[in-house]
């Protein structure tokens, strides 16, 4: 049923080496990572909005999919960010020189 629903079928699925619920896990995964980066809520409201009922199942898929804890992939965009942005203000500043 839900193959169908999303249009897709076993053997589609499983060209990525993935069963049906490794390839769902996999996507709910990925959009978490990108709300983490961008939206500034609760790791637990991000793990519910993407269809994971228990945050510490969350936590452990996340962190063996991407080798740290969501909390920590937060920390490091984020720093990544302001890192960024001091790099372009810093740039800005010396074309003005």
């Amino acid at each position: 049923m839900l193959c169908g629903v999303l249009c897709i079928s076993r053997k589609s699925i499983c060209i990525g080496q993935c069963n049906p619920y490794e390839y769902i896990n996999n996507l709910r995964l990925m959009i978490a990572s990108e709300k983490i980066k961008i939206e500034n809520v609760p790791i637990k409201k991000i793990a519910l909005e993407v269809g994971f009922i228990n945050p510490i199942q969350f936590r452990q898929q996340f962190k063996y999919r991407f080798g740290i804890s969501p909390s920590q992939y937060r920390r490091i965009w984020s720093l990544s960010n302001s890192n960024n942005k001091i790099t372009q203000t810093t740039c800005l500043l010396m074309t003005w020189l």
